[in-house]
């Protein structure tokens, strides 16, 4: 089995993957917020959500980047 050759990014892509990754994002915050006030999953330090979805979801969304560029350099 071959991999298929990239796609080139097709006008409109951009937005589209923003608004999935958008709502990616907020089911997991949401789906986090509600494990942990149901005390089903704890954590001992604070979740970086952005490098989350940046391992997990990056490569279904190849025009979206997870960190903010200023937030990176603080």
């Amino acid at each position: 089995m071959t991999e298929a050759a990239p796609r080139a990014h097709e006008p409109g892509q951009y937005k589209r993957e923003r608004l999935a990754a958008w709502a990616i994002e907020r089911a997991l915050v949401s789906a986090l917020i509600a494990v942990r006030h149901l005390g089903l999953y704890e954590w001992s330090q604070n979740l970086n959500v952005a490098t989350e979805l940046e391992n997990r979801v990056g490569d279904c969304f190849p025009t979206q980047q997870f960190h903010d560029k200023d937030a990176r350099d603080r």
